[in-house]
């Protein structure tokens, strides 16, 4: 029965350290973050593309960088800009521009 205790502490204890909580103002993390980070976790980009964030502790907001080894735009490099709104709902699509002038 004490080790139940513990164990519950520990849990409480992880989750207050940081668990699923962002910032040091301690707010949770809202639907949007959850899915982008476990969306991050799971991808796999070939080697041409490379994602780039300029905030470590934001990550609704990133860059994708498009570099073609082949094909009429090989060398060229494209930098597009996402922005992932924090809405309560996850319907709603990022916003995305390219940075690169064509």
């Amino acid at each position: 029965m004490i080790k139940l205790f513990s164990l519950k502490q520990q849990k409480k204890d992880e989750e207050s350290a940081g668990g699923n909580r962002t910032g040091a103002g301690g707010k949770k993390a809202s639907a949007a973050q959850l899915r982008i980070q476990k969306d991050i976790n799971e991808l796999n980009l070939p080697k041409t593309c490379e994602i780039n964030f300029p905030d470590d502790d934001d990550l609704l907001n990133f860059r994708l960088i498009i570099s073609p080894d082949e094909g009429f735009y090989k060398g060229g490099k494209f930098v597009f800009s996402f922005k992932v709104r924090n809405t309560r709902l996850c319907l709603c699509f990022p916003l995305v521009s390219i940075l690169t002038s064509l």
